[in-house]
């Protein structure tokens, strides 16, 4: 398979647990990929700035990448609005989030169906160097996805824990 266009409902779309911006538990549900997100420990999810950047409706002019596992339809890329989307019909519940602050998102949303092997190129070309994922998330994924040797940044975190320790230097300057 290449890629194919094909509207999904919202309902059966399942977030992925891997994504590089912040993984998660390989057994955590949608809800539990939504709290994490609007916990935001990290500053990387940002959903009220997104509800607020999407104005008045959800753009399809950016589609979510998903891959089937079997039957399930995961969403590689376009994590965050999937969760907007979810929240918007209650498939998700976050505390103290204004639903009036979503924009309008239809049940129905068309996707970029393809395999791993290009979701995951496509997540890559979109992420790798845009500045949305440290240099750690960057190294991570292209060691664990793209099946590249670990850089010298990836073996000293792992040898040392001292990047992920401190935040500080997980940053392209460094």
């Amino acid at each position: 398979m290449t890629q194919k266009i094909e509207e999904i409902d919202i309902t059966n779309l399942i977030l992925w647990t891997e994504n590089p911006r912040d993984p998660i538990d390989l057994k955590a549900t949608d809800q539990d990929i939504a709290n994490k997100a609007w916990t935001d420990e990290g500053e990387k999810w940002n959903l009220l700035k997104l509800a607020k950047d999407m104005k008045t409706h959800y753009d399809f002019s950016e589609l979510p990448t998903v891959v089937y596992h079997g039957k399930v339809p995961v969403v590689y890329d376009g994590n965050r609005r999937m969760i907007l989307a979810k929240l918007k019909h209650g498939l998700v519940k976050l505390e103290d989030f204004e639903l009036k602050k979503l924009p309008e998102i239809p049940k129905k949303i068309p996707c970029n169906v393809c395999n791993k092997d290009i979701a995951v190129q496509n997540v890559f070309r979109k992420h790798g160097d845009s500045g949305s994922w440290s240099p750690l998330d960057r190294d991570i994924f292209i060691n664990k996805f793209l099946k590249q040797p670990k850089s010298t940044f990836l073996k000293l975190d792992e040898a040392t824990g001292i990047i992920s320790a401190n935040p500080h230097l997980n940053k392209v300057f460094v």
